[in-house]
């Protein structure tokens, strides 16, 4: 893992007093339980779901991650994306990587998803048992693409 990874594990960690700083981060973030269920998103997350998904004066606290990104991508077919995202966040891996690109505000976007599991080095033998019921911080930024 490399310095700003573990810097982002920091910062959500200590999130009430870092609050500020993750708010201005440009990528998307959101904290979930080992479930799937969000209780943290920073503001660049609010504001991506609500101009893409119309999902506006959400706190988001309670959602499920994977239904949150079916109901963003209702009228398209990404049941293989939303497998993917339920892969990683059931993995036991530090670090899980989905890519997919679909069509939004007609651009076609490519969107990369990134998720972390808190505490879950495989160095760490004692935190290796606990591992499945670590939480989670998944990052997504998006890149446009012009259509040709």
């Amino acid at each position: 893992m490399d310095k700003f990874e573990e810097n982002i594990l920091f910062f959500v960690h200590d999130t009430f007093f870092y609050k500020d700083i993750i708010d201005s981060l440009p990528m998307c973030l959101a904290a979930i339980n080992n479930e799937g269920k969000i209780y943290y998103v920073n503001k660049t997350w609010k504001d991506f779901f609500e101009k893409f998904a119309d999902l506006g004066d959400s706190d988001f606290y309670g959602e499920d991650l994977a239904i949150l990104f079916e109901e963003l991508f209702l009228d398209r077919n990404v049941s293989d994306v939303i497998s993917r995202l339920k892969d990683a966040i059931n993995s036991q891996e530090s670090k899980q990587e989905i890519v997919f690109e679909v069509l939004m505000d007609n651009e076609l976007t490519r969107l990369k998803v990134i998720v972390f599991t808190l505490y879950g080095a495989k160095e760490n033998k004692e935190l290796e048992e606990a591992r499945d019921q670590c939480d989670k911080i998944v990052l997504f930024e998006k890149e446009n693409k012009k259509i040709n």
